[in-house]
């Protein structure tokens, strides 16, 4: 099965992004041969581009690609082939760390406001605090350190542990 592969370049004023269509072999007509359905259904999806995006027809098998983690889909990007913008990649990874670190700095803050009124000790709390309000720092490391799309996906934070 081919694919057509629409991509703009960085140089868009609303930044890279590549999008994949797949035609819908069910479209075939019975009187037209693989390759004449795909240059039809290539004309009938290229006429839906945006004029400021460019389309590409892949005509090899495209079983024989590999795709990318969906997981970073806003990092994809095209140059001879579907390839992973590994900047914007970490930087989809430590956004979902800072979203969680924020879930558990919301909930923190409840408890040690809680065993504050109740007249207990929260020295270790604000200190487990303060590692989380690092944590981002740590881990921005870690995913600098990782090369790979692959690694990037499975990597898994070090988070600190509550007292």
């Amino acid at each position: 099965m081919r694919c057509l592969v629409i991509h703009r370049d960085a140089s868009h004023p609303k930044g890279p992004s590549v999008g994949i269509m797949y035609p819908n072999p069910r479209a075939q007509r019975p009187d037209e041969t693989l390759d004449m359905f795909y240059q039809r259904q290539f004309q009938e999806y290229t006429s839906k581009v945006p004029s400021d995006a460019t389309a590409t027809l892949i005509a090899t098998d495209t079983s024989l690609l590999v795709f990318p983690p969906r997981r970073f889909r806003s990092a994809w990007r095209w140059g001879k082939s579907l390839y992973v913008d590994m900047p914007t990649a970490r930087e989809v990874v430590m956004a979902e760390i800072r979203q969680a670190r924020n879930q558990k700095l919301n909930r923190l803050d409840d408890e040690i406001n809680t065993k504050t009124d109740q007249g207990q000790d929260v020295t270790a709390l604000r200190v487990y605090r303060q590692a989380l309000r690092d944590f981002p720092a740590v881990a921005q490391a870690d995913c600098d350190s990782l090369e790979t799309p692959e690694e990037l996906n499975t990597y898994r934070a070090p988070w600190p542990t509550k007292p």
